[in-house]
């Protein structure tokens, strides 16, 4: 049963009989062996135990915990559903333990066990495969965009969060031309030998914006005190603010990188050119230390 079933159990031979019929004999067999029975059932308690889970979601995870050198013939143990939880019994000692799962990073750890004791050991399993991330992306009614997913694996996409057939794969997506706010949907594969290994699947939205009415609601910049014109433009952006004094100016994509910067007197004109088209931030700083905020399109260049 051992090596078939992968269960443990104890047959313990009472008598040579194989069927006991005197009714007086049978408590005299309990009377002498249940208080090695009870040690027997107490000694099973010891060794060491835990729960294994996932270590980003928390969740339990059935998994195989084996001791290296010393399990064979299956005699390793699981973690069980619903609550995740092992126990190993083992004499005193100090051991190597692999825990492993689909889909899981192996984990290895060192117990020492000791007599008379039990031991917990919880463990959480790397998933091979995580969810990929990616940043929403802002645009212009009729543009194209790339979004681009952070992944360490190959990233499959798709246009509804219950779609089965890809859109696309790789690690970043094309949007045709885009006229309405659209959410795509992406998830990471990784191939374990046999085993396709597939993440929670996350997502990601193109708004598409009306750059007369939406870049102020969208920033609540209406109270800036900061001028700037045309917007959208297309190769240059004329900046001025209530003083005259120089200041500094920094220009952010929808991402939070830093694209632009340099000091400029006031008011000046930025020569925003070679910035692809698509909705930008730009900060200015005063000679005081104030600082403002105003949003603006970069739209396409027209022929």
């Amino acid at each position: 049963m051992t090596y078939y079933q992968r269960c443990r159990e104890v047959t313990i031979e009472m008598s040579y009989l194989s069927v006991i019929t005197d009714t007086l004999l049978l408590p005299t067999y309990w009377d002498k062996s249940k208080d090695a029975l009870l040690s027997y059932a107490t000694e099973c308690s010891y060794g060491f135990w835990g729960t294994v889970t996932d270590a980003l979601t928390g969740e339990p995870v059935e998994a195989i915990v084996k001791v290296v050198n010393h399990d064979r013939f299956h005699s390793e143990v699981f973690s069980h559903l619903p609550l995740g939880d092992y126990h190993r019994p083992i004499m005193a000692g100090t051991y190597t333990v692999e825990v492993s799962a689909p889909c899981y990073q192996t984990a290895t750890f060192t117990i020492t066990t000791r007599p008379g004791v039990g031991i917990r050991h919880d463990v959480e399993l790397q998933p091979q495969v995580i969810e990929p991330t990616a940043f929403d992306q802002y645009i212009l009614s009729g543009m194209q965009t790339t979004v681009v997913a952070l992944s360490q694996n190959e990233v499959w996409w798709y246009d509804s969060d219950t779609a089965v057939e890809p859109i696309a794969i790789g690690s970043y997506f094309t949007t045709p031309a885009l006229s309405d706010t659209t959410t795509y949907y992406f998830e990471a594969h990784y191939q374990d030998d046999t085993l396709l290994c597939v993440s929670p699947r996350g997502a990601v939205t193109v708004y598409v914006i009306d750059a007369t009415n939406d870049i102020n609601s969208e920033f609540n910049f209406k109270n800036s005190q900061l001028k700037i014109y045309p917007n959208p433009a297309e190769d240059y952006l004329m900046v001025e603010a209530e003083d005259d004094g120089p200041i500094r100016v920094e220009i952010y994509d929808m991402k939070g990188t830093l694209i632009l910067q340099g000091v400029h007197p006031c008011p000046t004109k930025l020569n925003i050119a070679p910035l692809p088209a698509g909705l930008y931030l730009l900060q200015a700083t005063h000679n005081d230390g104030r600082r403002e905020h105003v949003g603006f399109v970069k739209s396409r260049k027209s022929y």
